[in-house]
């Protein structure tokens, strides 16, 4: 099956996939932090979409789902706010045949995500922590007849921890932060795939292979914004930002613990370093030593002070696959 490929596929999904959920919450933080609004919390819904990679006979296809996603925000007291998100995105797409690949299928795709942060101000700083779950679905049919295919439930937890530190110059407003992130992951695969045997046939008309994996990864994050308001009346203006962050992989592994039910020890070594950097056992890789970044636009129109609308896009940059993302939406705050 290629397990290794298609864990690292997933894993970098889902990694790039909790950096995105709602990104203009990022740059829309250091607003909320400078200014001295007395709206007590938000509410905001947007719709958006995500690419993201699957990995299919050596080759990767790419798919878009898409979705909405829902958050509430509101402030415990003068220092202290709780946050909660939820976003679905989903994506269907058929593979047609090609001059570089001659299979033909479908792919299936449902990534859900939750998420509750709380955070402390203090003055132009900020500290924040968040913990994330997410289940990232993929089912894979091949051939004309949709027989053959492969399912993939990911399943992946991730805590957080960030300090910031937010300034203004007029209606010019900056932030710049670091994070530490541990994430941890759980990877269930199973192929079916049809035996050429008569229909009728006593013997079995599918066979199937089921593997599980898992694996967890360490990472730090520093990121810097900058925005600049405009004032067109006393209730209304235009808010547009900038971010730009880096993330770098300090250590983590995979390993396959189970086939066909049938358990695998790790592997064995006196050398406590040999889970990061062996590359020959054929049930482990590293996902370690690797970083990437992200860049960011955002775009918020105040329709009037409870009312606005919002729109970002993002992009990778630094990475194998550099992935791209957008959101519109509208947030009430009161």
């Amino acid at each position: 099956m290629g397990s290794n490929n298609n864990e690292g596929y997933l894993v970098s999904n889902l990694n790039y996939a909790f950096s995105k959920p709602i990104l203009h919450l990022s740059i829309a933080g250091l607003i909320v932090c400078l200014s001295n609004a007395s709206h007590a919390g938000s509410l905001q819904a947007s719709y958006g979409q995500l690419e993201q990679q699957v990995a299919l006979q050596d080759k990767s296809i790419l798919t878009k789902p898409d979705g909405g996603a829902l958050s509430l925000s509101f402030d415990l007291d003068d220092h202290w706010n709780l946050s909660v998100g939820y976003q679905n995105l989903q994506d269907n797409q058929s593979i047609d045949p090609t001059a570089s690949q001659s299979f033909s299928g479908q792919v299936n795709i449902d990534l859900q995500t939750w998420s509750t942060a709380i955070s402390y101000y203090h003055n132009a700083w900020s500290f924040s922590s968040q913990y994330s779950v997410a289940n990232d679905d993929t089912t894979i049919y091949l051939g004309n007849r949709l027989q053959e295919f492969r399912e993939e439930a990911l399943k992946s937890t991730s805590l957080s921890g960030s300090v910031a530190y937010g300034w203004n110059n007029v209606n010019w407003f900056y932030n710049a932060s670091i994070a530490a992130q541990y994430s941890d992951w759980d990877l269930r695969a199973q192929q079916t795939m049809p035996n050429e045997v008569p229909q009728g046939d006593p013997r079995e008309q599918s066979s199937q292979f089921v593997e599980t994996s898992g694996g967890n990864s360490s990472t730090v994050n520093a990121s810097l914004s900058m925005a600049r308001y405009w004032f067109l009346d006393q209730n209304k203006g235009v808010l547009v930002g900038a971010l730009v962050a880096w993330n770098y992989v300090l250590s983590g592994e995979s390993s396959t613990t189970a086939r066909n039910g049938n358990n695998i020890p790790p592997p064995q070594s006196n050398n406590p370093r040999t889970p990061h950097t062996s590359s020959r056992s054929p049930s482990l890789s590293s996902i370690g030593d690797d970083n990437s970044g992200q860049f960011s636009l955002y775009l918020s129109y105040d329709i009037s002070d409870t009312w606005s609308l919002d729109f970002d896009i993002a992009k990778g940059i630094g990475s194998d696959f550099n992935g791209q993302s957008w959101s519109i939406g509208s947030s009430y705050t009161f």
